[in-house]
């Protein structure tokens, strides 16, 4: 066996692969093929006749009710890359929500929070959507960092109505 067949993950693409893991799992929306899924039709695919939802958490410290609507929550940060692609769906019939807003919010990779550890930079890495007719969102972010006591995780909160439906 080779030394790079050997090798484990490094510190960097395993920080990688629990940010994808923990964002998909602490959501309560299905990953799919995001806002832009459609056939060559025009038509929006359906969903799956069964859902997985995630459970309740609690929403944290650091949430700001800033009615941020926008799609790319980066500003200026440095990070790899994430596209987040999810799905709002009724937790009862497992369809779609159009129209719901899904507020992302998370931490750099120093575990800084726009607005708390940087209160000058208010909304770096927060945002929100408001869901298409297939109950989809799409988000332009970086992979989160961490802090101590914390895995790393992104927040989402999920307004339906004007209510909030889920926190996660």
């Amino acid at each position: 066996m080779s030394e790079s067949e050997r090798r484990g993950l490094s510190r960097r693409e395993a920080i990688a692969g629990l940010a994808a893991a923990g964002a998909g799992a602490g959501l309560y929306v299905l990953l799919r093929d995001g806002p832009d899924d459609a056939d060559s039709a025009g038509a929006v695919r359906s969903p799956s006749p069964s859902c997985v939802l995630a459970p309740e958490q609690t929403e944290g410290p650091y949430y700001i009710d800033d009615h941020l609507i926008r799609s790319n929550i980066r500003e200026r940060k440095l990070g790899v890359l994430l596209e987040l692609r999810l799905q709002v769906v009724n937790a009862s019939t497992c369809k779609p929500i159009r129209g719901a807003t899904v507020e992302l919010w998370h931490c750099d990779a120093s575990g800084n929070y726009s607005g708390f550890s940087t209160p000058s930079q208010r909304t770096y890495l927060r945002g929100g959507q408001r869901s298409n007719s297939a109950g989809n969102v799409k988000f332009k972010t970086i992979y989160p960092g961490w802090y101590q006591g914390r895995t790393t995780h992104i927040h989402v909160k999920v307004h339906v109505g004007g209510r909030v439906v889920h926190t996660g």
